[in-house]
Formats: C-alpha cells, sequence, structure tokens
C-alpha cells in the first residue's frame, strides 16, 4: 500500500518546526530586553562624552554622543532592544569633537522626539553643526533653547535643567527618592550660579569631568555617594591628583577607562552601580 504522506507535506514539517524554533527564541529574546521599573544612566566607554538614558517605561534618551558614530551605534545596538529605532529625546550641551560627532551618526539611524541644545550650538556654523540641524529638520523637529530651571517628567522620572549658559549645564535627573547629577559639561563659572541659587541636594550619582579637581563646593555640596569621572572636558592645565586622591567625601569612584561600560540603576528605592565589561 502507498505511503498516505504526501511528498509535500512531509518536506513543509521541517519548515514549520524550523518557523516556531525561531518564534520562540524572538519571543525568549523580546521577554528578555522587555523594559523593568528601572531607571538606567549608561556611560559607555567612547571618547568624549555620551549618556544614554533609559527610563522605566522602556523609551530612551541619548545625552552628547561622544567623538565616534560607530562607537556609539555598537553601544546603542547593544543596550537598546532590537525592536526600538526611536529616541525620546536627544540633548547636546556642546558642538564640538567631543560630544556632537556621534549624536550625528545617532540621528541618522534613530527618529527622535524631541531636541534640545545650548545657544552655542543652536548658534553655530560648523559644519557638522549644519548637518545635525539638517537631520532634526528632516524629522520636523525644532531643537529648542536649554535653559535654567527647565525641567519635565518622562515615564515618572523629572528632569531638570538646574543651571545653564552658552555652552555649560549641569542636570538633574529625579526618581523616586534618588537621583543623579549630570555636571559633565559644566565649568566653575556655572556651578557659582548654582551654588549661589542654593537649590542643591544630596545626590546618589555625580558625573564630572576627569581633568578637573572635584575638591569643589559643588561636589561638596552635593555630597555624592558615587563620582563618575568623564572623558569630554579639556583644559591646558590637568589637575594632578591620583584616583583615590579624588574620592571627595568618601564617595566611590568610577571610570570607563577603569571599569568598561558604567551603568547607574535605580528602581526608585535605592540606586546602585553596574559594571558589565568586568563580570
Amino acid at each position: 500500500m502507498p505511503d498516505s504522506t504526501s511528498p509535500s507535506k512531509t518536506s513543509r514539517r521541517p519548515l514549520i518546526v524550523r518557523g516556531f524554533a525561531l518564534a520562540a527564541a524572538l519571543t525568549a529574546v523580546a521577554w528578555q530586553q522587555y523594559p523593568k521599573p528601572l531607571l538606567r544612566v549608561l556611560f559607555p566607554p567612547i571618547d568624549g562624552d555620551a549618556i544614554i538614558i533609559q527610563f522605566p517605561d522602556g523609551r530612551f534618551a541619548l545625552i552628547d554622543g561622544g567623538s565616534s558614530p560607530a562607537a556609539l551605534a555598537v553601544q546603542l545596538g547593544r543596550w537598546l532592544p532590537f525592536w526600538q529605532r526611536e529616541l525620546a529625546f536627544v540633548l547636546l550641551t556642546s558642538g564640538d569633537a567631543l560630544h556632537l560627532p556621534g549624536q550625528v551618526g545617532a540621528l541618522q539611524q534613530y527618529r527622535v522626539k524631541r531636541a534640545w541644545a545650548t545657544s552655542v550650538v543652536l548658534h553655530g556654523r560648523g559644519a557638522l553643526v549644519h548637518v545635525w540641524n539638517e537631520l532634526l529638520d528632516a524629522q520636523a523637529l525644532n531643537p529648542q533653547l536649554i535653559q535654567t530651571n527647565q525641567g519635565f517628567v518622562l515615564a515618572g522620572v523629572r528632569m531638570q535643567i538646574l543651571v545653564a549658559d552658552d555652552a555649560s549645564t549641569i542636570m538633574r535627573l529625579v526618581y523616586r527618592n534618588t537621583s543623579v547629577v549630570l555636571a559633565h559639561a559644566s565649568d566653575p563659572h556655572i556651578e557659582e550660579q548654582l551654588l549661589k541659587a542654593g537649590r542643591l541636594h544630596r545626590t546618589d550619582l555625580l558625573a564630572f569631568p576627569w581633568q578637573r579637581d572635584p575638591r569643589t563646593p559643588l561636589v561638596e555640596a552635593l555630597h555624592p555617594t558615587w563620582i563618575h569621572f568623564t572623558a569630554g572636558y579639556h583644559t591646558k592645565q590637568p589637575v594632578r591628583l591620583t584616583y583615590t586622591e579624588r574620592a571627595t567625601g568618601g564617595a566611590k569612584l568610577s571610570h570607563n577607562q577603569i571599569d568598561g561600560t558604567v551603568i547607574w540603576v535605580s528602581d526608585g528605592k535605592r540606586s546602585w552601580i553596574e559594571t558589565p565589561d568586568k563580570a
């Protein structure tokens, strides 16, 4: 008696099995990458300054971008889920070679909902600044000026511009009982303005330029639990301090050249540091 199973049905079975296996694998990856109610502030190990923020609802944002579009693209691909092709906002503190190139590359790959920049960027005439503006214009976005006391809430996280001038900015992210202050784009002059305003509170993490002496009134007032040193600020007279001498007020320290990727994580009640490249 001939076999009742036709060749066409038999040949389709492996394809169906492989299809189910692929669907199961994609579901597992999606489940692993599905957002948990945590705020993450990522400092990737690339030249210049770039900060990736993952909000508790899974949305992402980018502050600055570092000097290499390719290096930032690798980091965005590493940390954003494969289906995520949109950024909640981008923010640019400087139009120089240590902050802007990576963000230009990101705008070529991701759609953006909102954009902010300092006045030195918005009124800049450089070729790369022009490209940055063109890319935002192609997305029908008009970048807004960063201003002191500006703020908004996204997914339960309050972002505040504590103080800003032409080329310097100090920001704070507050998630319930935890906070981060981003002073990677600050200088002593703007810090004096903030100190005079008297609106400083203790913070869990402070991002601060490596080439500046952290023994300042600003750092003392913030009394951070953790200081992460950034690399996008340059001065002709770098401070000659050892790594341990920088532990102002007993703060714990991190630097990308020592720790690789550094991630500040908060569940709103407590916060901690993750260094996945050292695991």
